[in-house]
């Protein structure tokens, strides 16, 4: 049967339809889990390589298929050859799992035998690369499908992106169920059942899918689950947001970051609390020490109970612990609360929420809240950077923290001080003056203290260490800053910056007064301005302009944590940005069919860039409002399945509703419809934070989840359409229109962090209303050539 006679109907096969969101459910899969999987063995920022691997494995795949000619295929050859690609696919992806998960290099990590190795950049290379022939597989089999007919381009992409939204929320309840190397045998299971549905009655296509199958069942049995007597850890979780494993009673988190899990006896009426006010270090509980009241306590990052602990033995009445993972308040109430009981002591709440978000709608008045190195370098697949602890420093977020506060409540935060670089020392100091400046103090110094370890002659010779700050509406007294001294010296600690203690840090001197303050940031060699809710990368204490001199210096072990990052994003960004041109260039300069007449290859060219625009603009606009939701949120992963799932299925339903809505041509309309609901996106920032208001989790992932949905909705037009336009134009057109698509996407993952780092998520949406609007050019451009030649009609009739 050719295309004539299976194009009669304007619905693709229902078998068809399935093998195509198999395949998209799986891809999304793949990306969410494999993002874990590297933050936990290579630090968050390789979060942006495993997002990029998988775009570049489906630009590939469109490539492959470049010169196929599937317009003529009979349906049922058509068939064969996608199930093939959906087996090989399957094998392909489970050969580069095994060698993943089971490479002598990699397997002493899971079983905790080495925490610390710092792999090379050649070695992740390589390790990613294994998985590229099976996403270029995945890639190749939906290029093809998309390119069969251009009338079923619509649901098709429908259905592309509705199962890869299912996917998003089918990735949280996987990664919470199984541990994560064995969540990514489900994308094999789901591209094996697809070449089953595909062509059941092909003996070999079934034994080879039923073979895969039962290797995934026995691997996620056995051999992905390392052996008893191997296994180095006393206990270990996993969920979307980490990785966690207990380890000589410390809790470990991804990669490095740790809490101990604090040695207290389960509470009983007949003793008292084990830990006495002396165990606990003066430098992180200072504030206990102030003798102000401690009746209602807010502790942000409850990890193993010991700043909880630490409130308890100071006579705090009642401690809400907030921790924003769920496993870690498991594990502390159930598997190790005999060694940890702090749950079980009266006046201790446990809450599973985030630390802004629960103070803020807690509607308490809270005399002491505090946060103690809360950064545990878990990032998601919304990319590096994106990190849960942003939202607690930001202008914003500390302006909601002081209004929780009681009339005597302080403000207390740890950080890190490294005395040759001190730059969370600085941007803390500057977050903290800004935030009382815009609550009307006019003279914050007298509302800070500032205190490290060892004594002040000692400072510019030491290596690490941690600064406090705490921050109070009420003045801190002469009384309370001389018994601090007291204590401090007992400790050999001292005072970094109190109300009358001048600063021994020029820096510090200066960004306490708000008429030197702005002078100070911008004098400073590091980034040290305010984070704000658009922009809130407080642990990037790093300008654009001084990218360059990462590459030709080192850093101590804490900057050098963040500036990886940083090196690695530009050299992504660099690959991403030669890649996606020599696909642009390839899809330019090529020929959409073997027969191709002159005003066809006009629309072509055109085209091409249409669909790079469309690719790019999708991402920023995609990244820039899940930068935004995290806060309204309260987590990365939450916001990533939210912004995900509503996204994409308003997208799908966008795509459907395209076949309809536009039949006559008149894609105009189309385009402006896009424009316009970016354009109202980014003017409804300045709202959100109302939103944030809402108390129930569940109205604000609505209201979020309704955003998402309006805007994605016309944004699904614009590739469903541009398939309408360029299939005219000869019958290698479609998959190469996939590839250039999909490289536009790898480099717009990139671009919106770069972006988002440098102006704010303001400026990634402003980014991706500019890349429609180049788009929308390039379509328009393309529709006048059409309309002076015959084309103009073919491309009315792809409905």
């Amino acid at each position: 049967m050719t295309d004539v006679e299976h194009g009669a109907s304007s619905a693709p096969p229902h078998r068809l339809l399935a093998a195509v969101a198999l395949i998209a459910a799986a891809m999304v899969l793949t990306e969410i889990v494999m993002t874990r999987l590297f933050s936990v063995l290579f630090y968050y920022h390789y979060s942006f390589f495993a997002i990029s691997l998988v775009m570049s494995g489906l630009s590939l795949g469109g490539l492959l298929v470049a010169r196929w000619n599937v317009r003529q295929l009979p349906v049922q050859q058509l068939f064969t050859r996608l199930a093939m690609l959906a087996l090989l696919c399957a094998a392909f992806m489970l050969l580069a799992l095994s060698y993943f998960v089971l490479s002598p290099t990699v397997a002493p990590y899971w079983n905790y035998e080495q925490t610390h190795r710092v792999f090379s950049l050649a070695f992740v290379l390589g390790l990613a690369a294994s998985f590229v022939p099976g996403l270029s597989m995945a890639g190749a089999l939906l290029a093809t499908a998309f390119a069969s007919h251009a009338r079923w381009i619509g649901r098709l992409y429908a259905s592309d992106l509705a199962a890869a939204s299912l996917g998003c929320i089918g990735a949280v309840l996987l990664m919470r169920t199984v541990p994560g190397p064995v969540a990514m045998l489900l994308p094999v299971l789901l591209a094996a059942v697809a070449a089953m549905i595909l062509q059941p009655r092909r003996k070999v296509i079934l034994a080879g899918a039923c073979a895969l199958c039962l290797v995934v069942v026995l691997d996620a049995a056995g051999s992905f689950r390392p052996a008893p007597e191997l296994v180095q850890f006393d206990w270990e979780g996993w969920n979307e947001h980490s990785r966690v494993i207990v380890k000589d009673q410390r809790i470990v988190i991804d990669r490095t970051a740790a809490t101990p899990l604090c040695a207290m006896p389960p509470y009983s009426a007949t003793t008292l609390p084990a830990p006495q006010p002396d165990e606990f270090s003066l430098d992180t509980y200072a504030v206990y020490h102030l003798g102000r009241p401690l009746r209602e306590i807010a502790v942000i990052g409850a990890g193993g109970g010991r700043d909880v602990a630490a409130a308890l033995a100071s006579g705090a009445q009642h401690v809400d612990g907030y921790e924003l993972n769920g496993l870690i308040i498991d594990l502390v109430k159930t598997t190790f609360a005999h060694v940890c009981g702090i749950a079980s002591y009266p006046g201790v709440s446990l809450l599973h929420q985030e630390g802004r978000l629960g103070i803020g709608q807690s509607r308490k008045q809270y005399d002491v809240i505090q946060a103690s190195l809360i950064d545990t370098w878990a990032s998601t697949a919304s990319g590096g950077f994106v990190l849960s602890e942003n939202a607690l420093y930001t202008l914003e977020g500390w302006q909601s923290f002081l209004a929780a506060l009681s009339d005597s409540g302080v403000l207390t935060m740890t950080r890190w001080l490294l005395p040759d670089s001190p730059a969370e020392a600085h941007r803390l100091t500057s977050l903290a003056s800004a935030t009382l400046i815009a609550s009307g103090i006019a003279r914050p110094r007298d509302h800070i203290i500032l205190l490290t370890t060892g004594r002040a002659s000692e400072l510019h010779h030491a290596g690490v260490r941690v600064v406090t700050i705490l921050v109070s509406r009420t003045p801190f007294t002469s009384d309370e800053v001389t018994r601090l001294q007291q204590q401090l010296d007992r400790k050999e600690m001292h005072l970094l910056a109190a109300p009358g203690v001048a600063a021994a840090d020029p820096g510090i001197e200066q960004l306490l007064e708000p008429a030197t303050h702005a002078a100070a940031v911008a004098a400073s060699p590091y980034d040290i301005s305010v984070p704000r809710d658009t922009r809130p990368y407080f642990f990037l204490q790093l300008r654009l302009r001084d990218i360059p001199r990462l590459f030709g210096e080192h850093y101590n072990y804490v900057l050098e944590i963040t500036f990886q990052g940083v090196r690695l994003l530009f050299i992504l960004g660099g690959c991403a940005t030669v890649f996606a041109l020599l696909v642009l260039l390839l899809g330019f300069f090529t020929l959409p069919s073997a027969q191709t007449s002159a005003p066809q290859q006009r629309i072509y060219h055109r085209m091409t860039f249409y669909f790079f625009g469309i690719g790019l603009g999708y991402m920023l606009v995609q990244l820039g409002l899940h930068s935004r939701l995290i806060i309204l949120l309260g987590h990365p992963s939450l916001a990533l399945s939210v912004v995900l799932f509503s996204m994409l299925l308003g997208s799908g339903l966008g795509a459907e509703a395209s076949r309809r809505l536009f039949r006559d041509g008149r894609f105009g309309q189309a385009w402006a419809s896009i424009l316009v609901a970016i354009a109202a996106l980014g003017a409804a920032f300045p709202l959100l934070p109302f939103v944030e208001k809402i108390g129930a989790l569940g109205g604000r992932i609505t209201v979020a989840a309704a955003i998402c949905l309006a805007v994605g909705f016309p944004l699904g037009f614009a590739f469903p359409i541009g398939v309408r336009i360029v299939s005219a134009t000869g019958e290698w057109a479609v998959q190469k229109m996939w590839a250039v698509n999909g490289a536009a996407s790898i480099l717009g993952t990139v671009l919106a962090v770069i972006l988002a780092i440098s102006s704010s998520s303001v400026g990634v949406l402003i980014g991706g209303l500019v890349c429609y609007l180049a788009a929308t050019l390039g379509g328009m451009l393309a529709l006048r050539v059409a309309a002076k030649s015959q084309d103009d009609a073919r491309i009315c009739c792809n409905v």
